[in-house]
């Protein structure tokens, strides 16, 4: 008879090696089995895991436990094998085991930590060998059943120690147990950010917080199983409030100053303010005033009074105001701005004319303007510091009823960079027929671009700028002279030729031909004689005979009877050295566009689709070049004008 024997080490992922030994004798040719045996021995490993996460107190939760190596033996034989459980320690069940399967328990935890055992103390055997004993006790899992949540705002800081209010923002913090959520409630009006934080939450106070001297802040926990817990603490807002938000600051102002909570000093930061009699606080300069108010407890309140110009039209127009700057600013005319109360109603204002109008447009000394009559409204800003585009826009109330949108209203924007005092191009009006006596204009300038339109009626809040008001005479005593339908200017040669026609004239006296080479000032070329009066159409011509050199601009005075007279619209020519072919390459157009044979001080703007202004800039030599890289795809045009003329229209096609 022969033995062999062979032993063999098996492993599976996840279990734990088991030994094998297998012996068996040779059968004989008799046939029989003389022996068989099979010595196994396994050391199971048992695993804890839970029905439910998370296991909350009072919730029936099941737990499972499986012996992971017997369950793949084959043979086995596990009689009256059970588990033991073990709830911190005590015996609390026992229930059969099934090797293939997982054993299983339901149970109900009271709140707190808790130890889980599950327990294999049994035997497992082969048919024909020896029963080996399998002590498994490994399934021992700690848990926690969370329980009632728990919750501690802990102290709010002070909101003291920032100066001033819109910088106070007071970092909350809190701690909590059995919590799934959290949220933060003020009793004040104040904001929070993160308020579902438990950690990382802040709290702005609002004004009336301030003046409440005290919040009361609450933090609630939202429990992982059930309920919620609150805590509520008091947070000190130390700010001192000011009378600050009822002062209109303005240059030459001196007004009281009160602090909240009472008794404390008040000093100024700012140059152009001091402060007289221990709270008089005297305005001598423009622009924002700075001062502090101290109060008893140390806690400081900084304050800032920005300075502004105020529309001076009555109450009936709608409010304008721009915050005047003394450095780096910009204003109209060639005054620089001045601050105001917002109830006044003068206000010495320049940057804005009516060429061929009478007055100055102050209340008491109105533009007198002729309905039916052609004018040139010109615009003039001006700045501080460097050079800088000035965005200005006009809103002209014709019939003057305090509102600057009614279809028969003017509006007319651009945009013009000063360096010093800077005519921007003028623009023409018509006024409109109609039998109203007064009307009003409202300029406005700014270093900020407001994207002026109509439809703000000329109700603007603008930084850096200025705002001036215009008054509007009709005299409806002037008989219209005529009815001017065309007039043109045509080179012939090295002359001028002036041609104009009217529809009628009534008690016309003459024309006066005009010329400048600057586009201001106007010399009297030539005279000829009116019609008089006529209801036919009547054609007009003169020839200047010695243009000047470069540009010439033309217009009409169109004189009455009675010495009254208005002008026509202005009309350019080039000779000489001014004589330019204006082009632009390349076009189409993807970024950079250049424009040649242009002329310094003339205006280029970019028109779009819509007719609305892109960008408008002042030749300074006879090449210019044009960033459009950031507008879109499709057609624009540019405008190529001088001294409000405009020269050339040229269509440009960007990519």
């Amino acid at each position: 008879m022969n033995t062999i024997c062979t032993h063999i080490v098996r492993g599976r992922s996840g279990f734990a090696k088991i030994a094998v030994l297998y012996c068996a004798m040779i059968v004989g040719s008799s046939n029989i089995a003389r022996a068989q045996c099979l010595d196994y021995h396994a050391w199971p490993t048992n695993s804890v895991t839970f029905s439910a996460n998370p296991i909350c107190p009072g919730v029936p939760v099941t737990i499972y436990s499986q012996l992971a190596n017997l369950s793949v033996c084959l043979g086995t034989r596990v009689p009256s094998a059970r588990v033991n459980w073990y709830i911190d320690g005590v015996l609390v069940a026992s229930t059969p085991f099934d090797a293939c399967n997982l054993t299983r328990l339901t149970w109900t935890f009271s709140p707190g930590a808790h130890n889980v055992l599950a327990s294999f103390p049994g035997k497992v055997w082969f048919e024909g060998c020896n029963a080996y004993t399998v002590n498994a006790s490994k399934g021992n899992v700690n848990i926690n059943t969370g329980g009632a949540p728990i919750g501690d705002i802990g102290i709010p800081v002070s909101g003291c120690s920032a100066s001033t209010l819109s910088n106070i923002n007071v970092t909350l913090g809190a701690s909590a147990v059995n919590y799934s959520s959290v949220l933060w409630r003020s009793s004040g009006t104040g904001t929070f950010t993160n308020a579902n934080s438990l950690t990382a939450a802040t709290y702005k106070p609002s004004v009336a917080d301030s003046i409440a001297g005290s919040v009361n802040l609450t933090m609630t926990a939202n429990g992982v199983c059930s309920g919620t817990a609150s805590s509520s603490k008091i947070l000190p807002i130390g700010r001192p409030v000011t009378n600050s938000t009822s002062i209109n600051a303005y240059q030459g102002l001196s007004v009281p100053l009160s602090g909240n909570p009472s008794g404390g000093t008040f000093s100024v930061s700012s140059s152009n303010a001091f402060i007289a009699g221990g709270n008089i606080l005297s305005i001598t300069d423009v622009d924002t005033v700075k001062y502090s108010y101290t109060a008893p407890n140390g806690c400081v309140a900084d304050e800032m009074l920005p300075q502004r110009d105020y529309g001076n039209l009555p109450g009936t127009w709608p409010v304008a105001r721009a915050t005047v700057l003394r450095t780096n600013a910009a204003w109209l005319g060639v005054i620089s701005a001045t601050t105001e109360d917002a109830t006044k109603t003068t206000d010495p204002a320049d940057g804005f004319s009516i060429s061929g109008a009478a007055g100055s447009g102050s209340q008491a000394n109105p533009f007198l303007l002729v309905h039916g009559f052609t004018y040139n409204f010109n615009v003039k800003v001006n700045g501080s510091g460097s050079s800088k585009p000035v965005y200005w826009a006009v809103w002209y109330d014709a019939n003057g009823d305090g509102d600057f949108t009614d279809p028969a209203d003017i509006f007319q924007s651009g945009v013009t960079s000063h360096n010093g005092p800077v005519n921007a191009t003028p623009f023409s009006v018509s006024i409109p027929a109609g039998t109203f006596t007064n009307g009003t204009i409202r300029v406005a300038a700014s270093a900020v671009n407001a994207g002026f339109t109509k439809a703000m009626n000329g109700t603007v809040s603008i930084g850096n700028g200025e705002i001036e008001d215009f008054y509007v005479s009709y005299d409806n005593a002037i008989s219209l002279p005529l009815s001017l339908t065309s007039f043109t200017a045509a080179k012939q040669s090295s002359r001028s030729v002036l041609s104009w026609t009217t529809s009628s004239e009534e008690n016309t006296q003459n024309f006066i031909l005009e010329r400048s080479t600057n586009g201001n000032n106007y010399l009297s070329i030539g005279i000829i004689a009116a019609a008089g009066n006529s209801s036919v159409t009547l054609h007009y011509n003169f020839t200047d005979n010695n243009p000047a050199a470069g540009a010439n601009y033309y217009r009409l005075k169109m004189t009455d009877i009675d010495d009254k007279f208005t002008y026509s619209p202005i009309r350019l020519l080039n000779f000489g050295d001014g004589v330019k072919v204006i082009a632009v390459f390349p076009n189409p157009i993807v970024d950079i566009l250049t424009i040649t044979g242009a002329e310094a001080g003339m205006d280029l703007r970019l028109i779009n689709s819509n007719g609305q202004q892109l960008m408008q800039v002042r030749t300074t030599g006879n090449t210019m070049q044009l960033d459009i890289s950031k507008f879109s795809s499709g057609l624009y045009v540019l405008q190529v004008s001088a001294k409000g003329e405009l020269i050339k229209n040229i269509k440009v096609l960007k990519q």
